[in-house]
């Protein structure tokens, strides 16, 4: 058989009193505390693989950190303006090709956006009164 560990205390036995309750003795045992964690352990400076600013400044690698954040949102901002600038060229031309080729179909076009713009207001409004 299995030796105990003294570690997990003992599993108490119910006692039983002759109804369907089953009551647990109260019986408290003493927990030994586990071995080494009264020891400090030290943990180690991190190594910075940038030697210009020392490891142990904080502050200026949280500042660096923020710098590189921005940089990196300013380039994303640059990239999504001129991409919706291209975007944005790109349909009025199309618009203004249309308008000259098909102006049968373009004014379809601008009567069913407005039809459809019409009961998407009439919606709305309609639902706050």
């Amino acid at each position: 058989m299995a030796e105990r560990n003294p570690v997990i205390p003992a599993k108490p036995e119910p006692t039983s009193t002759g109804k369907d309750v089953v009551s647990w003795p109260n019986r408290v045992e003493e927990i030994p505390e586990p071995v080494g964690l009264h020891a400090v352990e030290v943990i180690p400076e991190p190594v910075s693989l940038d030697n210009s600013q020392p490891a142990s400044d904080p502050v200026a690698r949280t500042r660096e950190a923020v710098e590189e954040g921005v940089a990196a949102v300013k380039r994303s901002l640059r990239t999504a303006e001129s991409k919706s600038k291209q975007t944005t060229a790109t349909i009025v031309d199309r618009v203004r090709v249309m308008a000259v080729e098909q102006p049968v179909q373009f004014l379809a076009a601008v009567a069913g956006i407005a039809f459809v713009a019409g009961v998407v207001l009439r919606i709305w409004r309609s639902s706050y009164e």
